[in-house]
């Protein structure tokens, strides 16, 4: 709903606090990632480099272990197939903002190679193609609350109060099933939630 999406900007803008970690690179390469996949980087982007089949690209950031806080990160996947950024990354356990071929985009949330779509709303580009910067914040144990923005503008606000959410900290990164996206402009943050 319209109120919830704006209660959340307004505790976005209140609650922020300076980044935990930014990776102008993503880490790629460095001993500050957890990768899983091929990546290498192009001028100043990190790109997957592998066609993952079943599996994926999916480099996580060794110093961002949090609960209530918030990745975001550019990302180009030229309308080929989905990406996004993860949260509370725990073994292959996550919520992850994917951003679909189509423009779309999905809060989910995965567990034991499975996952469960949790919301899904128009991404607001006027073309897949192009690059966008991708926010996901996640705050609370129980319930969960997440919300999804793309290029600064709340597109999704969804709650998980399934015995199934994940609740305890985990890592925050980002993920593609392919070869050749593009991501750059890493950011994580911590949330005071009151």
């Amino acid at each position: 709903s319209f109120a919830a999406v704006a209660s959340y900007a307004t505790l976005f803008l209140l609650v922020s606090t300076p980044c935990l970690l930014a990776w102008g690179l993503l880490g790629v390469g460095e001993n500050d990632a957890v990768l899983k996949g091929l990546w290498l980087t192009k001028d100043k982007r990190a790109v997957s480099d592998w066609d993952a089949g079943d599996s994926t690209n999916q480099a996580l950031a060794s110093g961002s272990r949090c609960r209530d806080c918030q990745v975001e990160a550019w990302l180009q996947a030229f309308a080929a197939d989905e990406a996004g950024v993860v949260l509370r990354a725990q073994g292959d356990a996550s919520y992850a903002l994917v951003y679909l071929p189509s423009g779309r985009v999905q809060i989910r949330r995965y567990r034991g190679g499975d996952f469960v779509v949790l919301g899904e709303a128009a991404g607001g580009q006027s073309s897949a193609w192009g690059g966008a910067t991708f926010t996901l914040a996640a705050w609370g144990s129980g319930p969960v609350h997440l919300a999804a923005s793309v290029n600064g503008q709340v597109r999704l606000v969804v709650t998980d109060a399934s015995p199934a959410a994940l609740g305890d900290k985990g890592l925050a990164g980002v993920f593609t099933p392919i070869a050749g996206v593009w991501f750059d402009d890493f950011k994580v943050r911590e949330l005071n939630v009151r």
